[in-house]
């Protein structure tokens, strides 16, 4: 049963969708944590009333501290434009990240874990799908 008692991590909250995600949630009354690597670009978030844990998704330590009583995972943080991100970034965040959010999740036996992606990880999409 879904209880507002319950905590919600949110992955990306400094992104576009992560960020209208913790807005709503914040607003509605949840208790909402997002785990970010530049606590500047998340000041609207504090003002919101999200907590703002310091962290990156390439770190496991981190991403098991923010972890720490959290009932609930949304899943949004993912490098995907193309620039200055090398192969090694992206692996380490899309890749790595996910299985660190994931193990951290199993550890702290979360009761929801949603994950979200973009067809932007795939690059120039020439035909994307219809739905």
């Amino acid at each position: 049963m879904i209880s507002k008692s319950d905590k919600i991590l949110v992955t990306g909250g400094t992104g576009f969708t992560g960020g209208q995600l913790c807005k709503r949630l914040a607003e509605d009354g949840w208790h909402v944590r997002t785990i970010v690597r530049n606590r500047s670009k998340a000041k609207h978030l504090t003002e919101m009333g999200v907590e703002v844990c310091a962290g990156d998704l390439a770190d496991a330590a981190s991403v098991t501290k923010a972890m720490e009583g959290i009932d609930r995972v949304y899943h949004i943080a993912a490098l995907f434009r193309e620039g200055k991100a090398t192969y090694d970034d992206l692996y380490a965040v899309n890749a790595q990240g996910t299985k660190h959010v994931l193990d951290a999740a199993v550890a702290a036996k979360v009761k929801r874990f949603v994950h979200c992606s973009t067809i932007g990880v795939h690059g120039d999409v020439k035909n994307p799908p219809a739905h």
